[in-house]
């Protein structure tokens, strides 16, 4: 076993020996951008400048990085301030309509697959109710359960929704797939 670990070693030595000249000039580079413009800027007096680059630059991606790591526990789907982000994002001119669309292609996806796996809409859309990411088409997809097992057609309840009666275009889809039965597709 030792000579194992002797192999892994010396194949470790042999890829950091081949890699760290290659890497050199990058890493050259990239710690003289961020010495040398620093001195630049504060030699001219103009160190606040610098200081304004930087969190321009660095403080959406850290912002960025502090919500994919923190996300859940902050936006998490109960709190109230989840239902405030998804009003946020929704707002936002050609994002908000993507997200919304992405996410609402998840859940008839999944919505999908449990009716070609043979489970009855009624029983599907609580599921999918359960499984949406969104709050709002969470609860959408809820309201429109209790009006399937009174009788109606995915569709009607579609257009009754306020969520889902923004989007003509998915339930023009869902009124086909009815109509061909191919609601599952």
């Amino acid at each position: 076993q030792s000579g194992c670990v002797g192999v892994g070693v010396r194949r470790r030595r042999e890829l950091l020996e081949r890699v760290l000249p290659k890497i050199g000039y990058p890493v050259g580079l990239l710690v003289m951008a961020v010495a040398l413009l620093p001195l630049y800027l504060i030699f001219l007096g103009n160190g606040w400048t610098y200081v304004a680059i930087q969190v321009g630059f660095f403080g959406p991606l850290i912002a960025l990085a502090f919500l994919v790591w923190r996300g859940a526990s902050i936006f998490g789907l109960d709190s109230p301030s989840r239902a405030a982000l998804e009003r946020f994002v929704v707002k936002i001119p050609g994002v908000g309509a993507i997200a919304l669309d992405l996410a609402a292609g998840k859940a008839f996806g999944i919505l999908g697959l449990l009716l070609e796996a043979g489970v009855s809409l009624s029983e599907s859309l609580p599921l999918v109710a359960k499984v949406s990411r969104w709050k709002t088409l969470s609860r959408g997809f809820s309201a429109i359960e209790p009006r399937i097992r009174a009788g109606k057609s995915l569709a009607e309840p579609l257009e009754a929704d306020p969520v889902f009666r923004t989007r003509p275009a998915w339930i023009t889809r869902v009124v086909v797939g009815e109509k061909a039965g191919t609601l599952d597709r």
